[in-house]
């Protein structure tokens, strides 16, 4: 699995991106469903889950590892994991989130702000995810531990 993680890794990112589309998309309803848009928050944060699990359990475990064994510069490394340590806090913003909106009922008590929060939380992330797939997933065939 290690040699397709990155394509497995993008995948996931694909999937999470339509997920948020469609609920993007039902703000754009004269009548949106706040039961469809609660099953794609929970749709959302299974996958996500899925994704950081092998993306923290897995991957950057992997590329540090290989840096260590491969003798990165010490810079490199402290820059890879303060990189990794700012996902940690985007996890926290975006389980803030879905908090807020955990329900048919709150997402329609708090609906005149939902469209703005969901586009916040959708330009964090597509940013974190342009920085991932244009710079540490490129470097995977290099620092990569293969076990």
């Amino acid at each position: 699995m290690n040699e397709k993680i990155v394509s497995l890794l993008i995948g996931q990112h694909n999937q999470l991106k339509e997920i948020l589309i469609g609920a993007k998309g039902q703000t754009e309803s004269p009548k949106p469903n706040f039961e469809l848009i609660i099953e794609q928050h929970e749709l959302f944060k299974k996958k996500l889950g899925e994704h950081l699990a092998l993306e923290n359990g897995v991957f950057y475990p992997a590329i540090l590892a290989g840096m260590r064994e491969k003798r990165a510069l010490e810079e490199k490394i402290v820059s890879t994991k303060k990189f990794i340590k700012e996902m940690k806090a985007i996890e926290v913003v975006v389980a803030a989130f879905f908090n807020t909106y955990n329900s048919a009922g709150a997402l329609q008590e708090k609906w005149r702000d939902y469209p703005k929060n969901l586009n916040a939380i959708i330009a964090t992330l597509l940013l974190r995810i342009e920085s991932e797939e244009d710079g540490i997933y490129l470097e995977w065939d290099f620092w990569g531990k293969k076990e």
